[in-house]
């Protein structure tokens, strides 16, 4: 986690009193895979159960597996003991005899980047989304705003288009056929920017 420019932690919450519960909320973490997106959400959440006196047990899969996550939410929801769960499902039906256990347990659900609507018998508590189309029009329109920063003062000479590669992550994961439309919007606004062909990552 990294700090501002002040120095202080963006993560920082003021502490809170426990308003005399018997125990602190335990909560489960389970993130898609082990990324750089996930882990700076794990590092945000494990301050967050600090300050809020919670108990967090964050867990970031390393393979990304719908099998794997079906595993480790298994092993968490055989704890007994969880308040409340936030989840991003690699593949929801895989999840769903879990999260139905869970649902039937009284445990809060809350997705990360996923809607759980219309899957029967689970109703979330709480979803957490980012709008990717306009995160990846905004990424791609800095992008272009700076290539064109670069070609300032150039002599007078036709300049051939500038070519950008786009690399998908992996299907299903933070929406990024979302981002890739978000992003060829913005390029398609640059009159010298010719996107090439998009690829993904397996």
């Amino acid at each position: 986690v990294m700090p501002s420019e002040s120095g202080e932690n963006p993560y920082l919450y003021p502490p809170t009193q426990s308003l005399g519960r018997p125990r602190p909320h335990k909560i489960g973490l389970l993130a898609a895979r082990e990324d750089p997106f996930f882990i700076t959400l794990a590092h945000g959440a494990r301050q967050a159960a600090v300050n809020l006196d919670v108990e967090l047990f964050a867990q970031l899969p390393r393979s990304g597996s719908s099998a794997e996550q079906v595993q480790i939410l298994d092993s968490l929801l055989a704890r007994g003991d969880l308040d409340a769960l936030l989840l991003h499902p690699v593949d929801i039906q895989a999840l769903m005899p879990a999260l139905q256990k869970a649902a039937d347990a009284g445990i809060l659900i809350i997705t990360i980047q996923a809607d759980l609507a219309g899957s029967s018998g689970v109703i979330p508590f709480a979803a957490i989304a980012t709008d990717d189309r306009s995160g990846g029009f905004l990424t791609c329109q800095a992008l272009a705003q700076t290539l064109a920063v670069r070609e300032a003062g150039t002599e007078k000479t036709p300049i051939p288009p500038k070519r950008v590669y786009i690399q998908q992550g992996k299907p299903g994961s933070l929406n990024p056929g979302a981002r890739e439309q978000g992003c060829l919007e913005a390029l398609a606004q640059a009159a010298d920017i010719l996107p090439m062909s998009t690829a993904r990552v397996d």
